[in-house]
């Protein structure tokens, strides 16, 4: 695919291969689910049809070229025209050849407009035989949005290819347009690369995630934050979380089913470093030198950064509560402090504040995910033993919550067999090609001419027995190279089928834990909702430890239980009688 994404005139290019099914393209542009109106302004379904056995007749690797054209601000249908006129112009086809397809839809942001074209061109020209260009794409696609947006006076929006852009509109005579845009960005960094591709949109849209939907939400998000915690409770709220990518200062957004969404530096629209300043708490540094001293609460985990309604509750209304604020509730739910303490060295003697860090010391940058939980177990040791108790209640029921709300992901297969399909595919063209080579060879080699007595006489003998020879080495060598071909192509059978099954199993594996795990933590959450109730009856109850509290649930619940149990058993009369008299 061939993609130029800017902001306000979006011109993207798919290259459609002439292996593929041309009656999906069809169906994606008149399909009227993703979309509130549809409309060919120009041209028919059969038009497009049309293209693909063109190109297929010529045995062409790409048939049908398909532009779109999504502006930001709004555009008429004449504006669009003259869109299309110019990538006529500068991909030399004519304009009669196209077929248009509006869509109108609502967009993820409310000032985007509605309209958004489909413009589809065969790759291969029927009358004169010519093959569309497709030199420099990326760049005559800016162009063309640059352009247009000085004509329909939309706001100018930097690309990649900005010095690029402005010398090509020099050299066609748009000196104004240049000199506007050199202009405007003469001190502006070059943009981020895209979101999303439109592969990537439309394999996400197939699972159920929305990425343009996502993208707006992490933006927000990312823009409104000022803390990783911060990040972390406003993407919960949509069903996100954010975990670290593999690479150092790679951070990716994912949904609460572990379904990779993208990088969230793509998504967001910002650069690594920003991200990553962000996600290490960097940005707020300003406000920490000021006093706020605060350090991170143990309880925000991964899926719920808010710490517990029920542990802010308790801490309020427990015994032994000495906190000099508890009177002053602010309405802003407090967080675990740990006093600021000097660093200790070896000896017990305290470091000079001025040394700077050096050694292993140093290398503690590369550890963060590591000394952030460090920090969490050190202040969940700080704390009380009755809010030690509440914070392990209130894990237990998180990860109750999530194996009990868990949704069983559909079954796909992974990259090694989709790999493996890939190269059968590509063995059995293999063997095709072997096979119609053998038979070539086998057919030369039976029209050669054999040696005859009179060769003998005019001395050609040994040229006709070397190319006998020579026709039986290729056909041998044709025959041995159809059953290579074979044998691999049985091995990669055999082992797909293999995976496959083995894949399957694990599947099927994979949904009985998570069945399992749900059917627990439906149990796990009616204990800790005793927990809680007996906590909140009995506090001095917590300062028997996590266990006991538990145990003392366990028993609560036995007896309801137990007390349910005769009370049906006496309305169906099976209670035994008392001994006669």
């Amino acid at each position: 695919m061939i993609c130029i994404m800017v902001f306000n005139m979006i011109i993207k290019a798919i290259r459609f291969r002439t292996s593929s099914n041309v009656k999906k393209l069809i169906s994606h542009l008149k399909n009227g689910k993703d979309n509130d109106d549809v409309e060919f302004l120009k041209g028919t379904a059969a038009d497009i049809d049309d293209m693909h056995l063109d190109a297929s007749a010529k045995r062409s690797t790409y048939s049908i070229r398909h532009w779109i054209i999504n502006p930001h601000e709004a555009t008429t249908r004449t504006q669009m025209r003259e869109v299309v006129a110019m990538i006529a112009g500068e991909f030399d086809f004519d304009v009669a050849r196209a077929v248009i397809v509006e869509h109108k839809k609502k967009r993820t942001t409310a000032d985007a407009h509605a309209a958004h074209w489909h413009v589809l061109v065969g790759e291969i020209d029927p009358v004169a035989g010519k093959v569309l260009s497709c030199s420099f794409d990326r760049i005559i696609h800016e162009l063309v949005a640059r352009w247009s947006e000085f004509k329909f006076g939309h706001r100018f929006v930097l690309g990649k290819h900005t010095k690029t852009v402005i010398a090509g509109l020099r050299k066609r005579g748009a000196v104004d347009v240049a000199s506007r845009i050199e202009a405007e960005f003469a001190q502006t960094e070059l943009p981020m690369g895209e979101a999303f591709t439109q592969s990537q949109h439309q394999a996400k849209k197939r699972v159920g995630i929305d990425l343009p939907a996502i993208r707006q939400v992490v933006k927000a998000a990312v823009a409104t934050a000022t803390t990783r915690a911060d990040l972390e409770a406003l993407l919960m709220s949509k069903s996100l979380t954010v975990v670290a990518g593999q690479k150092e200062g790679t951070w990716i957004v994912e949904d609460l089913n572990g379904n990779v969404v993208g990088s969230l530096s793509r998504l967001s629209g910002r650069r690594k470093s920003e991200i990553d300043d962000l996600m290490r708490n960097i940005r707020n540094e300003s406000a920490n030198k000021q006093g706020d001293h605060r350090t991170s609460n143990p309880q925000r985990g991964p899926r719920n950064p808010s710490a517990p309604r029920q542990l802010d509750q308790f801490r309020d209304a427990g015994p032994g509560n000495d906190d000099p604020n508890a009177g002053q509730d602010s309405g802003v739910p407090r967080t675990t402090s740990v006093p600021a303490r000097m660093p200790q060295s070896t000896a017990g003697s305290a470091v000079s504040p001025d040394l700077k860090p050096t050694g292993w010391i140093r290398g503690l940058g590369g550890h963060q995910t590591r000394l952030s939980e460090l920090l969490g177990w050190a202040n969940t040791l700080a704390m009380k033993p009755a809010e030690r108790v509440m914070a392990a209640i209130w894990h237990l029921e998180e990860q109750a919550q999530y194996d009990f709300h868990r949704v069983v992901p559909d079954f796909k297969f992974s990259e090694t067999v989709t790999k493996l399909h890939v190269d059968i595919k590509s063995l059995e063209r293999k063997l095709l090609t072997a096979r119609d080579h053998h038979f070539n060879a086998e057919l030369r080699l039976r029209k050669a001419p054999r040696v005859r007595w009179w060769h003998y006489l005019l001395c050609v003998a040994f040229i006709v027995e070397r190319r006998f020879r020579t026709l039986e080495d290729d056909a041998r060598q044709a025959s041995d190279q159809v059953s290579g071909c074979e044998r691999r192509l049985h091995r990669l059978n055999s082992k797909v089928v293999v995976e496959e099954i083995a894949e399957k199993r694990r599947h099927e594996a994979k949904i009985k834990e998570m069945v399992e795990r749900k059917r627990e933590a439906g149990a796990t959450l009616e204990l800790v909702e005793a927990a809680y109730g007996i906590l909140r009856l009995q506090p001095g109850f917590a300062f028997g430890g996590t266990d006991f509290v538990l145990s003392r649930a366990c028993a609560v619940l036995q007896d309801k239980k137990e007390a349910v149990l005769k009370a049906s058993m006496a309305e169906n009369n099976v209670i035994s009688p008392g001994p006669t008299i």
